[in-house]
């Protein structure tokens, strides 16, 4: 497992990162509706959250993070660009306080790899998205690039995420590339016991 240094935020705010990744283009696969309540789960300082709360205006982006700076960067860039729905959720890896059913879609943006108990998380996420609602997970290629990210040996490949998610009850139904570096697996949840 590894774990990103909350110290180095400013870097998930990068112009790099926004070339790597632009979010428009990433947030393009994603099924969003204008009025969709959606999880950005390990946000950050908020690079993906406050383009999706652009995206659902008549609904809601839960930001949930582990580190309370994360989400005071959230909160003061939400803030800043008048978006009023947001909202912040301090959570830890055991736990979620979303309640259950509560979300159309959860989107985890290179974080997955973070988790220790990646089985029980998924399952943790289960519960908080409603039925037939979907997942969005964007993780690094198991390969060197030029821009960063976690070391070779704690990223995951997207057959081994396919699995995982499977065994925890979701159906991967997409697999994208938004660029050579990374993979986006859209998945949804599967009736218990299907």
């Amino acid at each position: 497992m590894h774990r990103f240094d909350p110290a180095n935020r400013d870097r998930l705010l990068s112009e790099q990162r926004h070339q790597l990744m632009p979010p428009g283009r990433i947030l393009d696969l994603l099924p969003l509706l204008p009025d969709a309540i959606v999880g950005d789960i390990g946000c950050g300082p908020g690079f993906f959250t406050l383009p999706l709360a652009e995206r659902v205006p008549q609904g809601r982006v839960y930001a949930v993070d582990v580190e309370p700076v994360m989400l005071q960067a959230v909160q003061e860039r939400a803030d800043g660009a008048g978006l009023a729905n947001i909202q912040t959720i301090l959570s830890t890896e055991q736990s979620m306080p979303l309640s259950p059913a509560s979300l159309d879609g959860a989107f985890l943006a290179l974080v997955y790899h973070e988790f220790g108990d990646r089985a029980a998380y998924l399952g943790m996420l289960r519960q908080v998205v409603r039925p037939a609602g979907w997942l969005a997970l964007l993780e690094w290629e198991k390969r060197q690039n030029p821009y960063g990210g976690p070391p070779l040996d704690a990223r995951i490949g997207p057959e081994q995420v396919a699995t995982e998610l499977g065994a925890a009850g979701w159906r991967v139904t997409a697999r994208h590339a938004p660029n050579e570096w990374m993979y986006l697996l859209l998945a949804e949840l599967t009736p218990i016991g299907g």
